[in-house]
């Protein structure tokens, strides 16, 4: 459990840089970004469903998620709302790798022993 709050936690401290990229820069980003196909779809969900939408995609272990973090500062999504959205994902995220190494490596140490 530890493991999975620490790396929760570091996480999200890391992921206020695109939120506070959003926010600093909404002019650039609503100009430029609103372009790409999938600015629009993630902007839509977070203004529909914003805490459900940011937990979700920070649960999903994809590089992507700098794109929900930008669109949720050019949007003005509450900070306190986006830190708790965040930290919820990535600790089932993190809990979920934890787990995995906790039993899983026994199981890969006694294939090579």
């Amino acid at each position: 459990m530890l493991i999975a709050l620490a790396g929760a936690t570091g996480s999200t401290l890391g992921e206020t840089t695109s939120y506070l990229a959003g926010v600093s820069a909404w002019i650039t980003v609503d100009k430029f970004a609103a372009k790409h196909k999938w600015y629009g779809k993630i902007e839509g969900l977070v203004q529909r469903r914003g805490m459900i939408t940011i937990t979700a995609f920070a649960t999903i272990p994809a590089p992507g998620f700098d794109v929900v973090g930008i669109v949720a500062g050019s949007l003005r999504y509450p900070f306190h709302r986006f830190i708790i959205a965040v930290l919820a994902g990535r600790l089932v995220k993190f809990g979920v790798a934890a787990t995995i190494g906790y039993y899983g490596a026994p199981i890969i140490m006694g294939l090579f022993s």
